[in-house]
């Protein structure tokens, strides 16, 4: 039996929502026009007010990536996570890491944000399990492939990776700054509720048994 240790991404080991960040490089870079940013917005808002789906909203985002190959993506990502997101990891959370795999624990990294960039958010801590929203190229335009990952799409992701009778519910934790992630109740037995900001814990959720 395997003990999980679960941990969302933004917001929670970081201390920022890494898609704003990435989008805002992309549109440094100038890899489109600028003044796509505009009607993008309105999508947003679009799915702010339920009338879009997410998967809709980011797949509208995904023209910002129109015209880059995958290599130059990949190059682009890994230098996004160096340059923009590694300054924003919360003191404290590569020492829980550590602790939690000397404790025996699989590491699980679970986010919604695209699995292009924050993959390599994941091997910054030596994950041992990724899931992120994945993405698929035709060779012009980058859309989201399949379901967004978020809320139990995240467990439905996981558990992609290992059967659930290996896991030891009971003995798992998970941590997420955000209530939506309380699906990970289903293969942890402890959730902890985290500050946005800081590596605290703000209320700890246990498994209903």
């Amino acid at each position: 039996m395997k003990k999980l240790a679960i941990f969302d991404i933004d917001n929670t080991v970081i201390s920022v929502d890494s898609l704003i960040l990435f989008v805002k490089a992309v549109i440094r870079r100038s890899f489109v026009n600028r003044l796509l940013f505009i009607p993008l917005c309105f999508t947003a808002l679009l799915k702010l007010c339920r009338i879009i789906s997410i998967e809709t909203m980011k797949n509208c985002w995904l023209v910002l990536l129109s015209g880059i190959s995958e290599p130059d993506l990949e190059e682009f990502c890994r230098q996004y996570i160096t340059d923009t997101i590694v300054p924003t990891v919360k003191p404290g959370v590569a020492e829980e890491i550590i602790r939690l795999r000397d404790d025996g624990y699989t590491i699980v990294f679970a986010t919604a944000s695209f699995e292009c960039y924050a993959q390599y958010i994941a091997q910054l801590f030596g994950a041992d399990i990724f899931v992120g929203t994945r993405l698929t190229c035709d060779g012009k335009r980058y859309r989201v492939s399949g379901k967004n990952c978020k809320c139990g799409e995240k467990i439905v992701r996981i558990l992609e990776h290992i059967n659930k009778e290996e896991i030891d519910i009971a003995n798992s934790v998970s941590f997420s700054d955000s209530r939506s992630d309380l699906p990970f109740l289903q293969i942890s037995g402890t959730f902890n509720l985290v500050d946005k900001y800081k590596w605290q814990t703000l209320q700890e959720i246990h498994h209903e048994r």
